[in-house]
This record gives structure tokens, C-alpha cells and sequence, in this order.
């Protein structure tokens, strides 16, 4: 029945439709909404289907009215099946349709293709642009440097990492005692969303000091 365009400046998406125009009589009937992002390739063709008990078509009328359907969704990478607010929902991660490493990186230097390549830092963070393509951060913004994340607690070593959901590729975490001599160590992630990975390992007793390494590499779509 009719688009609505998103407002930047508002966040958020309107649209109106004229509900008194015949042949039209849908007072009182369930309103769905398809959302999509469009052909935004960092973030891949994806639709979604919403709808809600309580979003019902207004009865006619000539005047201004109050939206009557408000929905606000941060960025995310899961979705639910079922009847919203019903129950036995079941939601799953999913994985958005992955960016070539080259397309993504060109988004940013539109006007300047040359600082695209992978080995190239354009912003000067000391990252390339080929690890801030896997990590997720802005290869043209030094302030949007990715770190991973190592804390103790209770015996056990958690570690976490931020990755960018639309990169082909996967990790190999590796780790030393020394810094010298590395060793691949095979850890089921606690958390391994296409956003964000975490591990945690137990601290071996009598163990001085122990590093951590993720390694990134790049896989075939």
C-alpha cells in the first residue's frame, strides 16, 4: 500500500497512507510491515516481517492522527521466529550476506580508490586495512580501533573479541608463554555471534604468564 522512507535526520521511518480512499476498507484489520534495508552492501539484502496484535488499521478518518504503530530496533544480527510478544518464540543468529573484503573497503574511499588497497593505513593507527576489515572498524577513523578484550575471573581467562559481521573469513587462536613459541589452542566459543566472539580457557596451574593471539585469515565465499 505504500513505502516508508527513513528520516536520518530523525532515525526513523514514516510513511502515510490514506486509509478513506475506496475501494479500501481495512478498520479494525492486523497491519503488517515488510522492513528492509535495500542494496546497502555492508549490510546485505535482508527483509523482515513484523506484525503485532495491536497494530490494527485506524478507523476512517479526515483529521491528523498520532501514529498509531511505533517500532525502534537497534543494529541486530538474530531474528524470531513466531508471533510477536506470543509464545514459543524461537530466535536464532544469522549470519548477513558477506562483503567481499575490496567492496567494503572501497565504500570508504570513494574519492580516493588508492588508500583502498588491504595492506594500505590511510588512517594511521597502525592497523591495515585488511585486519580493520575483519575487526569491523573504520579503516579511514584512527578513534574507531577495535582491541580484543582478556580479563581473570575465578580461575578462568575470558576472551572477547568485536569482528565485523560482514567479513569472509574466519580465527585461529593461538597462545605462548613466552612470546616466542605459539601453539593453537581449540576452544569452544561461549559466544560466537557474527559480531562478537568470546572464549574462556582455565588458567593452567604453575603457568607464569600466558599470551593470547587471534589470528584472522580470509576464507573463500
Amino acid at each position: 500500500l505504500g513505502v516508508a522512507e527513513f528520516d536520518a535526520a530523525e532515525s526513523r521511518f514514516a510513511g502515510v497512507i490514506d486509509t478513506t480512499t475506496a475501494p479500501l476498507n481495512l478498520a479494525g484489520r492486523s497491519v503488517y510491515f515488510w522492513a528492509s534495508n535495500g542494496s546497502d552492501l555492508t549490510k546485505g539484502p535482508e527483509w523482515l516481517l513484523l506484525t503485532h496484535p495491536s497494530w490494527l488499521w485506524p478507523q476512517a478518518s479526515a483529521s491528523a492522527m498520532t501514529p498509531a504503530i511505533t517500532w525502534t530496533s537497534s543494529d541486530a544480527l538474530s531474528f524470531v521466529l513466531g508471533q510477536v510478544s506470543g509464545q514459543g518464540l524461537r530466535s536464532s543468529s544469522v549470519r548477513p550476506v558477506p562483503v567481499p573484503q575490496g567492496q567494503w573497503l572501497a565504500k570508504f574511499f570513494q574519492t580516493n580508490p588508492s588508500s583502498a588497497e588491504p595492506g594500505a593505513d590511510p588512517d594511521g593507527d597502525g592497523m591495515s586495512n585488511s585486519l580493520e576489515y575483519f575487526l569491523g572498524s573504520d579503516p579511514s577513523k584512527a578513534s574507531s580501533t577495535v582491541q580484543p578484550e582478556v580479563h581473570l575471573d575465578a580461575g578462568k581467562i575470558h576472551l572477547g573479541l568485536n569482528r565485523n559481521p560482514y567479513a569472509v573469513g574466519g580465527f585461529i587462536l593461538k597462545s605462548s608463554t613466552d612470546l616466542r613459541t605459539w601453539n593453537t589452542r581449540t576452544v569452544t566459543p561461549v559466544m560466537d555471534r557474527p559480531d562478537r566472539l568470546e572464549l574462556s580457557l582455565d588458567k593452567l596451574p604453575g603457568e607464569p604468564a600466558a599470551f593470547f593471539r587471534f589470528e584472522l585469515h580470509e576464507e573463500s565465499e
